[in-house]
């Protein structure tokens, strides 16, 4: 573990720390939001019956067509204030149906910093760093499997303070996941309770039960509570969504939930391939809207907060 020394303003050099790990961790969910475009899902029974039987349709009325076929190569994210006024900008650039360069720019388009991602031999993410706009690494996470494909530590890394954050991961008998944050030698532990279909559906922290997720035989996630505030979540009826969040740091679905250790992602816990349109908590409503193309590939991914447009999503093939 490296320390950052005994200076008076320790402790302020600490709480900047712990912000910045917070506004890099802030910037990488968005990137592995964005990335997650390029998976499909294929791994529910329901959905590969359905998915064959459209094909099947399509393929008795489309038999000699030859359909287009084209690859994402960027995303272009751009998240509002209340008022309307642009924050930020980032554009995620893909090679292969992979994401390659996160570029993250401020409100008057100048760039700030970006991110890399690398990949292991599965062709999973195991490793993210950030850089500023002078090309110097700031910020470095690296993930560590086991031979089940299951995340067992990460390591986070701050350049500028030069300080090491880790966190393990231990799987108990007992249906129970035990993650232990090492905060420059301030340990947190969380542990993460299974359902019946091995998937994390408790949070609880220093003894209270902090977070909960109910989630149907399709894996839609309907209901949702972390800390005071209630979340239910209501669907499309039609259109599958390509998104497969869970396949980012492997086949095992817990592995995106414990990268961001916690149950706060609600976009994280969607396992179906269902587009979520609305989601209604005791403080606001967000709602959902989508735009596609001629191929039916998602071009346009819209999110309101209580009607005023918060996050665009613009997405581009070629």
């Amino acid at each position: 573990m490296r320390r950052i020394g005994n200076f008076s303003n320790s402790f302020d050099i600490e709480q900047n720390a712990t912000n910045n790990l917070k506004m890099m961790r802030k910037y990488l969910l968005f990137g592995i939001l964005a990335l997650a475009i390029s998976f499909s899902c294929s791994t529910d029974s329901d959905t590969e019956t359905e998915t064959t039987e459209q094909q099947t349709n399509e393929d008795d009325t489309n038999e000699n067509q030859d359909p287009e076929e084209k690859l994402l190569i960027n995303i272009e994210q751009l998240i509002y204030g209340e008022n309307g006024s642009l924050l930020s900008k980032s554009i995620s650039e893909y090679i292969d149906e992979k994401i390659d360069t996160e570029l993250y720019y401020s409100p008057d388009n100048v760039l700030e910093s970006y991110s890399k991602y690398m990949y292991n031999s599965q062709g999973k993410i195991n490793s993210i760093a950030i850089y500023n706009a002078g090309n110097e690494k700031t910020y470095e996470a690296t993930l560590i499997f086991d031979s089940d494909t299951r995340i067992i530590e990460k390591v986070e890394f701050l350049y500028n303070l030069n300080i090491e954050k880790n966190t393990t991961y231990n799987y108990t008998s007992n249906n129970t996941i035990v993650s232990t944050f090492n905060n420059n030698g301030n340990l947190q532990e969380r542990t993460f309770e299974l359902g019946s279909n091995g998937i994390i559906n408790k949070e609880i922290l220093d003894g209270a039960i902090v977070g909960t997720i109910v989630l149907d035989n399709q894996l839609k996630l309907l209901e949702r509570m972390y800390y005071d505030e209630s979340y239910i979540y209501s669907y499309q009826e039609t259109g599958q969504n390509p998104i497969s969040y869970y396949k980012l740091f492997g086949d095992n679905p817990n592995n995106l939930i414990l990268y961001v250790n916690d149950l706060g992602c609600s976009t994280c816990l969607n396992f179906s391939n269902r587009f979520i349109n609305e989601i209604e908590s005791n403080q606001s409503t967000t709602t959902f809207d989508f735009v596609f193309d001629n191929n039916n590939l998602l071009v346009s991914m819209n999110e309101y907060k209580d009607g005023s447009l918060y996050i665009k999503n613009n997405f581009t093939y070629e």
